[in-house]
C-alpha cells in the first residue's frame, strides 16, 4: 500500500522532467527561428509568451515537488 504513493509520485516526477526538456526544446527552437527570421509574425511572438510561460510553471511545480534530473 504504501510502495504505490511512492511509485506513482517517481512516474510524476519523470513525466514532469520530460514535459520540462519537452517545452525547454520547444523554447529553444522558437528562439532560434526568431534569431533567424528576418520577419517574425504574431503568432510566432505569441507561441514564444506561452511556452516561456509553460516553462517556467513546470519549472516552479518541480522546484515545489523538490525533483531533480539525476
Amino acid at each position: 500500500m504504501f510502495g504505490k504513493k511512492k511509485f506513482y509520485k517517481e512516474a510524476e516526477d519523470e513525466r514532469l522532467l520530460n514535459d520540462i526538456n519537452n517545452v525547454h526544446t520547444k523554447v529553444t527552437n522558437l528562439y532560434a527561428i526568431k534569431e533567424h527570421a528576418i520577419d517574425i509574425s504574431d503568432e510566432t511572438l505569441q507561441r514564444i509568451k506561452i511556452e516561456n510561460a509553460k516553462h517556467s510553471f513546470l519549472y516552479k511545480q518541480a522546484r515545489i515537488r523538490n525533483v531533480s534530473a539525476k
